[in-house]
């Protein structure tokens, strides 16, 4: 294989990057990496300097493709390394600049090394060998090259040929909330489901909105309005404003995607009594996939109780019991979505340390949080609202 990194997604073909296994998944594919880059969201400027790595067979053709980004902080990531960055300073060495594979300011699992269908007929079972030593070898020269500290794959697929592509790796656990479509026909089957409190509790609070006088309408992007794609953002950004912050993602991104993804992206609007919006969220689903539902931003203009419940989760699950999706996954943290019918779900990331001594601090305190990490989880499982079977 021939390894080639590219400072832009621009500087590779559309339709080949989008025919690599996984990239049906929005966030995976050309179109959102290019807005990201185009928008300015992802530049050198932000601390996302794009370096995707692009893997070559014999024959020149594409074999297998990463997202990368050296970065500058460890802001927009979700995997929380800034400890390790105070130690590497408190010891005089510099933890900045890494490289992340990863996407930006999206934590979702997914694929991280893009696979060709040739290169997986060429090699079977064996790829996920072939793909992981070539990448730790790429990574090492990596990290002297451009004198990296060191290298980090965050959220990949928490799947079996992990253990061989990553052997060589260190593996961090954290925990997030999912909520999975167990053959519903109806937003009440779910609530069927859960204990008597709980499912009385999600009434009340529905209702409660009700009674306000408040109503959604759901509209692909494909459909949008400059009214209504002015009135998103104008959501999106009032919460991070209200946080004294600026926003990751600005017009020209979500402008973008709109265009570039149009049946991709969901987003659903609520109004008040008077029919004016107050508030917003963005979805996005696979491609060709009833697999999973991403929720991904939202903000309001006017604060109600239960108001992001509703837009953030009962919403989207009732889309996916309209639409048959599988899986519905509402984005990072958020231990409220526990007792609303969101399961704890394990994810991981690896990482490739250069200073030994550091690597092996790394790895104690890894073990040390594992242990911490499969606890919470557990006891997690014990506040989920389900009837007992």
């Amino acid at each position: 294989m021939q390894v080639t990194l590219i400072s832009s997604i621009a500087d590779i073909d559309a339709a080949q990057w989008n025919a690599l296994t996984g990239a049906h998944i929005p966030y995976l594919r050309h179109e959102f990496l290019l807005a990201l880059e185009a928008s300015d969201c992802v530049a050198a400027a932000t601390g996302w300097l794009p370096k995707h790595c692009l893997f070559y067979d014999a024959d020149g053709c594409l074999f297998a493709a990463a997202p990368q980004y050296i970065k500058q902080h460890s802001y927009g990531e979700y995997v929380f390394d800034w400890a390790w960055a105070d130690a590497y300073h408190r010891a005089g060495l510099s933890y900045y600049p890494k490289l992340v594979n990863a996407i930006p300011f999206t934590p979702s699992s997914s694929p991280r090394l893009l696979v060709s269908e040739r290169a997986l007929a060429t090699f079977g079972g064996e790829i996920w060998q072939t793909l992981g030593q070539a990448y730790l070898k790429e990574a090492q020269f990596w990290c002297k090259e451009l004198s990296l500290s060191s290298v980090h794959v965050l959220f990949p697929p928490n799947e079996e040929h992990n253990a061989v592509m990553y052997q060589h790796w260190l593996e961090r656990e954290q925990c997030q909330y999912h909520w999975h479509n167990k053959g519903y026909e109806h937003f009440d089957d779910f609530l069927t489901g859960l204990s008597s409190s709980r499912r009385k509790n999600i009434r009340k609070e529905r209702k409660r909105l009700h009674e306000k006088g408040l109503h959604y309408d759901w509209v692909k992007a494909g459909t949008l309005s400059s009214e209504q794609r002015e009135l998103f953002f104008r959501c999106y950004e009032a919460t991070y404003h209200e946080r004294g912050q600026l926003p990751y993602l600005n017009r020209a991104f979500f402008a973008q995607i709109f265009d570039t993804l149009p049946d991709q992206v969901h987003l659903v609007f609520a109004y008040d009594a008077a029919n004016h919006v107050i508030a917003s969220a963005l979805y996005l689903c696979d491609l060709g996939s009833d697999d999973t539902l991403y929720g991904r931003y939202w903000g309001c203009l006017h604060s109600y109780d239960f108001l992001h419940f509703e837009l953030c989760y009962y919403q989207g699950i009732e889309f996916c019991i309209t639409h048959g999706i599988k899986r519905f996954d509402a984005g990072a943290q958020g231990e409220q979505k526990l007792l609303r019918g969101f399961e704890p779900v394990k994810t991981i990331s690896y990482h490739y340390l250069e200073h030994e001594p550091f690597r092996h601090a790394v790895s104690n305190f890894l073990e040390e949080e594992r242990e911490h990490i499969e606890r919470y989880r557990e006891d997690a499982l014990r506040w989920l609202p389900y009837k007992k079977q």
